[in-house]
C-alpha cells in the first residue's frame, strides 16, 4: 500500500471520531477533505489559532499537543482523548498558542463549507414530515440544529463563568476570586457554609470568604462555585417540561452528592470528591438541553414519551458539546458521553464516568422495591471498586454517608 494510501485511511478513520464530522455520509466526508488543508507539525514547533480569525475549524487527527492561552490553564491534548471530538480552541476567549509535543497531524475545514454540507437533505438527513412519527418530528429538527452547529447551548451563569476564568487565568489572584465571589451573596454564603461544614471544617468557624476559599482551595472553589449554580441554567415555560427538568435536576443532585461520597472511597487515586460532585450533576446535561429545545417549540407532538425516544439517543452528543462549550475538561465530556453505559468496560482505572456509573445504580437499588441487586453486581464499573468485593457493601455506602449526602444535596437543592 503507497503511503498517500495509508494517509487517506488514516484521515476517514480519524474523521470518524470528531464531532459534527463522525454523522456525515463517506461521499460528503470525501468532499469535505478535497477543499481541507492538512498540516503536519514536528514536534518542538507551534503554530497561533487567532481569535478574530475563527473561520476555520481546526482538528487534531494525530499525534500531541499542549494548548496554552492568556486566561486559561495549560490544556495537554491527544488524539484520542475525548476533547480531540471537538474543534481546537473553539471554546477560548482570545488567541491560543498550539505547542506540538509529538508530530501532529491537524485538519483545517472552512466553517462556511462544514455547514453547507451539514444541511440536512432528503435522501440523507433525518427529515420532519407532517405524516411521521411525532419523535421522528421532533428528532428530525433538533438533530439537523445539532449537526449543523445551529443548536442553542446553555451558557454558565455569570458568577459561574467569573470565578472558572479568574482561577484559570494565572495572573489573578486569590483575592481577585474572592473579590468576585463577594459581588454575588448567594453564592458566597453557599461557599462559606460549605468550608464550615463538617466536609472542611477547621479549628476555627470562617465568617468571610478569602478565608473560606483558603480552607477550600482554589480547584474545590471553582468546583463547588460551578455546582451551586447550575441549578439556575434551565428552567421551562410549559407546566410538563418544567416538571421534567425539576425531577431531573433533584434526580442529579442525588447522583451528584452520592458521586462526591463514592469518589472518598477510593484510596489512593488522583480524584477530587468536587469534582466528581460537578461530574453526577452535569451527567445529563444533554437531556436538560433537549427539554429547553421542547419547551420553545409549541407543538405538542415534542412532549409526553416522544421526549424519551429522542433524548435516548441525542443526550450523550448533545451533552458533550455543552460541556465543552462550557469548558469544563475531556473527563467531564466523557462522563456525558458515557455515564448511562451500564456494561461500560474503559481501558483505565476508576475514572469519573463509573463514578457516575455506579452512583446512578445505587441510587436505583435504593428507590427499588426489590432487593435485586444483579444489574450493580454485573456493572464493569462497580467491579473496580474496592467495595464491590464486600458483600452487602451497596447499602452500607448509602447508610454510613447519609450525613455527608444530606449536607451536600441540602446545598446543591437550595439553587435548584
Amino acid at each position: 500500500m503507497s503511503n498517500q494510501k495509508e494517509i487517506q485511511l488514516l484521515l476517514l478513520q480519524r474523521l470518524r471520531n470528531i464531532l459534527p464530522v463522525a454523522d456525515m455520509e463517506l461521499d460528503y466526508i470525501k468532499q469535505l477533505v478535497k477543499y481541507s488543508k492538512i498540516k503536519v507539525y514536528p514536534a518542538g514547533s507551534q503554530f497561533v489559532i487567532k481569535f478574530e480569525n475563527r473561520d476555520q475549524y481546526h482538528y487534531l487527527l494525530d499525534g500531541k499537543i499542549l494548548i496554552k492561552s492568556q486566561n486559561s490553564e495549560a490544556e495537554e491534548l491527544g488524539h484520542e482523548s475525548i476533547s480531540a471530538k471537538f474543534p481546537l480552541a473553539e471554546n477560548y476567549t482570545n488567541d491560543v498558542i498550539i505547542e506540538v509535543t509529538s508530530k501532529s497531524m491537524v485538519i483545517c475545514f472552512n466553517r462556511d463549507l462544514l455547514d453547507v454540507l451539514l444541511a440536512p437533505s432528503p435522501e440523507e438527513q433525518p427529515q420532519a414530515d407532517e405524516e411521521d412519527d411525532p419523535a421522528d418530528q421532533f428528532y428530525a429538527r433538533i438533530y439537523q440544529d445539532y449537526v449543523s452547529s445551529k443548536l442553542e447551548l446553555p451558557i454558565l451563569p455569570n458568577i459561574a463563568l467569573r470565578v472558572k476564568n479568574a482561577i484559570n487565568d494565572p495572573d489573578s489572584s486569590i483575592d481577585d476570586v474572592s473579590r468576585i465571589l463577594q459581588s454575588d451573596a448567594a453564592t458566597m454564603g453557599s461557599i462559606i457554609q460549605l468550608a464550615n461544614s463538617v466536609l472542611y471544617r477547621g479549628v476555627n468557624p470562617i465568617s468571610d470568604c478569602l478565608t473560606a476559599i483558603n480552607r477550600l482551595g482554589l480547584k474545590v472553589t471553582r468546583n463547588m462555585v460551578i455546582s451551586l449554580t447550575l441549578g439556575k441554567v434551565f428552567s421551562g415555560n410549559r407546566p410538563e417540561v418544567r416538571k421534567r427538568i425539576s425531577d431531573l435536576w433533584n434526580h442529579s443532585v442525588q447522583v451528584a452528592a452520592l458521586s462526591s461520597v463514592l469518589c472518598k472511597q477510593i484510596n489512593g487515586k488522583e480524584l477530587d470528591s468536587d469534582r466528581a460532585l460537578l461530574a453526577g450533576l452535569i451527567h445529563d446535561v444533554g437531556t436538560l438541553t433537549i427539554l429547553a429545545f421542547a419547551d420553545k417549540h409549541s407543538s405538542e407532538f415534542y412532549l409526553g414519551n416522544n421526549l424519551n425516544r429522542v433524548t435516548d439517543k441525542l443526550r450523550g452528543p448533545i451533552g458533550a458539546m455543552v460541556i465543552s462549550s462550557w469548558g469544563l475538561g475531556a473527563d467531564m465530556i466523557e462522563v456525558a458521553l458515557e455515564a448511562d453505559s451500564w456494561d461500560r468496560e474503559s481501558r483505565t482505572d476508576i475514572d469519573y464516568a463509573d463514578i457516575v456509573i455506579v452512583a446512578q445504580l445505587l441510587l436505583k437499588l435504593s428507590q427499588s422495591k426489590s432487593n435485586n441487586n444483579q444489574e450493580l453486581l454485573l456493572s464493569p464499573a462497580w467491579n473496580k471498586f474496592p467495595l464491590s468485593k464486600k458483600e452487602g457493601s451497596e447499602k452500607e455506602v448509602i447508610l454510613n454517608a447519609r450525613k455527608e449526602l444530606d449536607i451536600l444535596m441540602k446545598l446543591l437543592e437550595s439553587y435548584g
